[in-house]
């Protein structure tokens, strides 16, 4: 159960951004885009796939997750929002540059006949399998708010839904198909697990509750694992999920995490402090469900506390332990806890697993600055520490990889710095840079980049 608050503020502009990054772009040149799945980044570099793609064709189960989401072979996709539209948008790896999807010459890129372009009044979750993109609209929340102002001068909250669906089109933005919607009233989760034309994810139903003035929580009242066939669009129900999320996959199970909880958390939703104390002391487990037989399987349990920064590969399931002091793992075949390090002081973060490299950092304060990075081998569990960080002190991080390159963030560029309406002190991303990185280099915290053209 995850709890979620919105603060809504009154203000004469409200500017919400979102997606990777804003861009501003001049007149569009007209760009052919072929199907990514044989591409090259150069002659003498060629990639017949990435290790995503490799996932795909032979491994059953496929977890969607933040390193096998948005791209392919030659190219990275995103969603930027810009002012008042969203747009996908695209880095190609052999031009070395940015562009929307989107072949139409002279085209703005702001109105429903545009490819790249999608209606900003609906959010959008979306990534690519099989040479296909995939768009999920509404994603996490079917619940949408506003607020007027009434005669009294009372702040009057309004609510309504959006029903997520989901839709399918090429990789060039051509043959847009609505393949399925969720039932009324149901919101549906982010992670999402593919088996051929099946779609395994969580339905949620959640109900807001109002905490004080023009504050409003929304508490999950349900979660059910669901498998949605693609082709026939219709769905089936397999498991009250309750408290748990979805981390890996192992043969022909999902790996979940599961929290029981010593108290409902409900009742600490309007006390932060309460809400950690509770959460330290429930109780964390390691679950198999098998699709073949909708049956459960406890792995191992432990107090949420020594269960820190859960990542699982290659049938081990990591994570932060014994309060902070170890990297510990689970092995799913034999269910046996192991050290794989003692720590030299607390407060590591698993950033995660990349190649069979393990990432963990130490960060400076709560800006997402880096003080110490590392990163283990697993297979030789060697400990060495890792040196890329951007001017700012920024971790460069990898978004995506093929054969021999990770495409990462280079770092950011900010704006000046300026007080908010609460007094503070803040400055904002005014771009983000990307490049291209040999594995090899990365690892060695060698910064031989190519970088990605990008115009603002």
């Amino acid at each position: 159960m995850s709890k979620k608050i919105f603060l809504i503020i009154l203000s004469l502009a409200i500017l919400i951004l979102g997606g990777i990054g804003l861009f501003l772009f001049p007149k569009q040149e007209k760009v052919k885009i072929e199907n990514t799945s044989n591409s090259k980044i150069n002659e003498t570099d060629k990639t017949s796939s990435n290790e995503s793609n490799q996932s795909i064709k032979n491994d059953k189960l496929v977890l969607i997750g933040n390193m096998k989401k948005n791209y392919c072979d030659k190219g990275y996709y995103y969603i930027s929002n810009e002012d008042e539209s969203s747009n996908i948008k695209y880095f190609d790896y052999s031009a070395k540059k940015e562009i929307y999807l989107c072949n139409k010459p002279n085209c703005k890129h702001n109105t429903k006949e545009c490819s790249s372009y999608l209606d900003s009044s609906e959010t959008y979750e979306m990534f690519v399998y099989k040479d296909y993109i995939y768009l999920i609209s509404a994603s996490g929340s079917t619940q949408t708010f506003s607020a007027t102002i009434s005669d009294s001068g009372e702040t009057v909250m309004e609510q309504g839904t959006n029903t997520p669906k989901i839709y399918r089109m090429n990789l060039d933005g051509t043959n847009k198909t609505k393949l399925f919607e969720c039932p009324t009233g149901t919101e549906i989760d982010s992670t999402y697990i593919l088996e051929g034309n099946n779609l395994y994810t969580f339905f949620l139903k959640s109900k807001s509750v109002e905490t004080g003035k023009n504050a409003i929580t929304s508490v999950e009242t349900g979660r059910t694992l669901v498998k949605i066939n693609l082709s026939s669009g219709k769905y089936e129900e397999l498991f009250d999920s309750k408290d748990r999320s979805i981390i890996g996959v192992y043969k022909n199970n999902i790996v979940f995490e599961e929290i029981v909880y010593k108290e409902n958390p409900d009742d600490y939703s309007n006390d932060d402090k309460g809400y950690i104390n509770n959460y330290n002391k429930s109780t964390k487990k390691i679950n198999l469900f098998n699709l073949s037989t909708n049956s459960e399987t406890e792995i191992y349990k432990d107090i949420c506390k020594n269960m820190e920064d859960i990542q699982s590969a290659n049938g081990k399931v990591y994570y932060i332990g014994s309060k902070g002091k170890k990297i510990e793992y689970i092995d799913l075949e034999t269910k046996q806890k192991q050290t794989l390090v003692n720590l030299t002081k607390t407060g590591a973060s698993i950033n995660g697993i990349h190649d069979n490299k393990l990432q963990y950092l130490y960060y400076s304060g709560n800006e997402g600055k880096v003080s110490k990075a590392y990163y283990i081998d697993l297979e030789t569990k060697e400990n060495k520490e890792f040196k890329l960080l951007d001017k700012n002190k920024y971790l460069i991080n990898i978004l995506a990889q093929n054969d021999k390159y990770y495409f990462v963030e280079k770092g950011y560029e900010f704006g000046k710095e300026y007080t908010t309406w609460a007094g503070t002190k803040q400055k904002d991303i005014e771009k983000t840079n990307y490049a291209l990185i040999r594995k090899e280099d990365y690892w060695n915290s060698n910064p031989k980049y190519i970088d990605m053209k990008n115009t603002k």
